[in-house]
């Protein structure tokens, strides 16, 4: 028992304030989570260029300090935690998400030069295509491209669909206009990642304090036609994010495959 209670595990945090975000990972004794999280490493967020002023950075050191404490379950979430601080200008927030260490399709850069990869080919594959004057050379080489595109894109679907247990489950952390919300969601063995955008669009009918019925029907129609593609975040493990724009500004998107074992402490 006491081997399983010392075990480290994997906390992605994402930390917001007036509509900046900071995204970190930590291993962290099961036993432990409130504890760690208030160390001196979050303190550090308070030197980052965000915060002007003196006062503000104080003021931050010791929200950190008190509220770090006072991390609240998210309603109908699994493994998955919130909390709220007051500085001078505004409210921020950090919501933490137990993490799944094993890893899909592979390594971060690994899966990041995939995304590289077809990125690239497809770019030139859609340049050679628009080219005016065609030759024999400039078609072969577009063929050439658009093989190439495709190999790496089916490999960009292998290394973002759901891998390990039967059904898997996966938090989505949307930050828009200073408010954070959160919405958990499983995919069955198989299922691209990006299947989770379909359903989270359908899931923010319900929520009315967030979009109104015009910004909906844009989120929605985008999503359908794939507008929003996640990307591996770089150097976290199990995370993928992508970015929409409504009427009030840029939005963000986080999705972390969660782990739903449940242990003492957290």
């Amino acid at each position: 028992m006491q081997k399983e209670i010392n075990k480290q595990r994997l906390y992605t945090s994402i930390f917001e304030y007036e509509g900046f975000l900071f995204t970190h990972q930590y291993h962290i004794q099961a036993n432990n989570v409130e504890s760690s999280l208030a160390r001196s490493r979050w303190s550090k967020l308070a030197n980052r260029h965000i915060f002007t002023s003196q006062e503000d950075r104080k003021e931050l050191k010791e929200e950190l300090k008190n509220e770090i404490t006072q991390l609240t379950p998210i309603i109908d979430s699994k493994n998955a935690w919130w909390s709220f601080f007051r500085l001078s200008k505004d409210l921020g927030s950090l919501v933490l998400v137990k993490t799944d260490q094993q890893e899909i399709g592979g390594k971060v850069y690994e899966k990041q030069k995939i995304w590289k990869q077809y990125a690239f080919f497809k770019d030139q594959y859609e340049r050679l295509k628009d080219v005016g004057i065609k030759t024999k050379e400039i078609a072969k080489e577009r063929k050439k491209c658009e093989r190439l595109m495709h190999y790496w894109e089916q490999k960009k679907l292998a290394a973002s669909s759901h891998q390990g247990n039967e059904q898997g489950l996966y938090t989505i952390v949307l930050e828009y206009n200073g408010d954070v919300f959160v919405y958990q969601f499983s995919l069955l063995r198989g299922e691209p990642i990006g299947k989770l955008l379909k359903m989270w669009s359908s899931a923010l009918k319900d929520n009315d304090s967030f979009i109104d019925e015009r910004n909906y029907s844009i989120i929605n129609k985008r999503v359908i036609d794939n507008a929003y593609e996640l990307a591996p975040s770089s150097s976290l493990t199990n995370v993928w994010s992508t970015y929409f724009t409504l009427s009030k500004g840029l939005g963000n998107i986080y999705v972390i495959k969660t782990d739903e074992e449940i242990t003492p402490g957290g």
